[in-house]
């Protein structure tokens, strides 16, 4: 992956000596500690791009990505991000809620772009919070890899499937909501690349549509984040043409027929039928 400039480097360290020496102490550390790691997971002009060249917003967002690291990996957190069950920052339990497929990536669409599917009928016991949370680090780090390209790209980035409501309804306490808002976070505000979400929602028969609705209300609250609203930017309704404002891409798709709920699925989001 192509380095920074000698121009971009010192934009970029001037721009971190001007963060408090708290804010940045873990990516200081990783510097010294694991600079292989430094260089092929954080590469800063890989962030640099992802901010438009806004070099203030790049040490940030170098900054919290180390933060984040170590307060989720603890004395793993300078460990390698892989799936081998010795040497890496993942423990057996996060190796088993992955292999579970929580979550999950699936084929890219026929457009190429990257998705992965949070199904939480996946869920074991053992997958706690904390666990679902290094999960969804490891898989913010995956699609910030050079495998991923269209995941780094404006216009295209990751398709996030969030299967919300199945036929058999699953109740969401306050403590998953709080996972559903932290999870969402890592990958918007850590990682170099852009995600647009799909909430899909198959109402169960039997007259429980109330409850459907509060459930999708406060999943999508807990997404979209409480200043969201005041944060938009513009861009095209694909279905009737208009333009709508939202700082984020966010489709919800209630259906109550399988075959409507596959179709929308394959030809609204490119995915294969198979």
């Amino acid at each position: 992956m192509p380095q920074p400039t000698l121009e971009q480097w010192q934009q970029l360290q001037d721009a971190l000596d001007t963060i408090d020496y708290p804010a940045k102490r873990v990516y200081l550390q990783a510097l010294r500690q694991v600079p292989h790691l430094c260089a092929e997971e954080t590469n800063p002009l890989q962030f640099l791009t992802y901010c438009r060249g806004n070099v203030w917003s790049a040490a940030q967002r170098l900054c919290l990505y180390w933060r984040e690291r170590f307060d989720l990996f603890q004395d793993r957190a300078f460990l390698p991000l892989n799936l081998t069950s010795r040497g890496s920052a993942l423990t057996n339990q996060d190796l088993l809620c992955l292999q579970g497929g929580y979550p999950a990536v699936l084929p890219k669409t026929k457009t190429g772009q990257p998705v992965f599917l949070v199904d939480r009928r996946q869920l074991t016991p053992q997958a706690t919070p904390e666990v679902r949370l290094r999960c969804m680090f490891y898989l913010g780090k995956l699609f910030a890899s050079k495998e991923y390209p269209a995941a780094q790209t404006e216009g295209q980035g990751i398709l996030a499937l969030h299967l919300l409501v199945m036929p058999k309804l699953m109740a969401m306490d306050r403590d998953f909501l709080k996972y559903v808002k932290r999870a969402n976070g890592l990958l918007e505000t850590v990682f170099p690349i852009r995600v647009q979400y799909r909430v899909i929602c198959m109402i169960p028969k039997g007259g429980k549509g109330y409850i459907v609705q509060n459930l999708i209300a406060n999943y999508v609250k807990s997404m979209i984040g409480e200043n969201d609203a005041a944060r938009q930017k513009q861009h095209k309704n694909k279905n009737n043409g208009e333009t709508k404002t939202f700082d984020k891409i966010l489709d919800v798709h209630i259906e109550q027929d399988e075959q409507l709920l596959l179709q929308e699925l394959t030809t609204g989001t490119g995915l294969s039928p198979e």
